[in-house]
């Protein structure tokens, strides 16, 4: 694991944590997104930091990650790994959905739809738009 120098006051979060976190607070993001409020870059940041970790350590953990809030759904994160699944883009899944960009951002932004946040774009499950497609519920 690299260190890392933190020049402000800050706050060191295990793996554990985020993938207790993570949940709960992508569901508030998306949340505050669709409810129109200002969220400013550095509490996305944070929010996408804590949710990488937390997936990757899920990912590692699956069977041990028993303490998460009875609240919070558990992920096949085993399946979740961005080169692990068929990805197609936001304007190929809005076609194959038949609705807009925007409402494609909208369903992955509220966890409808499953996809990856990458720098630029967004990276959406092909597998999730075809069980949105048949009425179906995707394994993510």
């Amino acid at each position: 694991m690299t260190s890392v120098a933190i020049t402000e006051p800050g706050a060191f979060l295990s793996a554990k944590v985020c993938a207790a976190l993570r949940h709960p607070l992508m569901r508030d993001l998306a949340e505050a997104r669709r409810d129109q409020m200002s969220v400013s870059a550095e509490i996305v940041d944070a929010i996408t930091l804590i949710d990488n970790v937390g997936a990757w350590y899920e990912a590692r953990h699956a069977s041990k990650v028993s303490d998460v809030s009875p609240g919070v759904s558990q992920l096949d994160t085993r399946r979740c790994e961005a080169e692990e699944y068929r990805q197609m883009t936001v304007s190929a899944a809005a076609e194959a959905l038949r609705i807009s960009p925007q409402a494609t951002r909208k369903l992955l932004e509220r966890g409808t739809l499953h996809g990856e946040r990458g720098p630029r774009a967004w990276r959406v499950c092909a597998e999730s738009v075809a069980a949105r497609k048949d009425n179906t519920t995707c394994q993510h």
